[in-house]
Parts: C-alpha cells; structure tokens; sequence
C-alpha cells in the first residue's frame, strides 16, 4: 500500500510505502497482515516512477519517504527497495 502524502509514519510530510514479507513475527505486530509475502499489490516500475515523482513534486514539500511493512529488507523486497532508494 502507498501513501503520497503521510505524517504519521515519520517525521514531517513524506510519502509511505507499506511492503508485504516478514519472517520476525514480532509480538504486538499492528501490521500482522503484510506478514505473508503474497498480500497486497506488487511493486511495478509504474510505481516506483510515481513514488519518485511524488517525492519531487514542489507543491507539497516531502521530508522522506518512509518503509513500513511488512519487512522493507525482507529477502523478496531488497532488490525493488534498493533500486528506488538508489534514483
């Protein structure tokens, strides 16, 4: 799930992408939907190119983005983060 524009998830006005995939189980998990690797949408070009455009966009100054899961570094997620951190 993406949200363009979110301040709750992180200091200041940031966009929020929530990923699926986490093998921690932590206890208390708010988020023990994303746990499964196959819940939600996939991660396409399309949007990591609006994330980026969010991110760039001057009529509502962004601090950030911010990785929720799920797991961001979850083996299944690392190449898609780290190609979008990296633009």
């Amino acid at each position: 799930q993406y949200y363009p524009v979110d301040i709750v998830n992180g200091p200041g006005t940031r966009c929020t992408l929530f990923v699926s995939g986490c093998v921690h189980e932590c206890p208390g998990c708010y988020n023990k939907s994303t746990w499964r690797v196959n819940s939600g949408m996939p991660f396409t070009a399309e949007m990591a190119d609006r994330i980026i455009a969010d991110l760039n966009d001057t009529r509502i100054k962004r601090q950030g983005l911010s990785l929720s899961g799920g797991d961001p570094l979850h083996p299944q997620n690392v190449a898609d983060i780290l190609k979008l951190v990296q633009r």
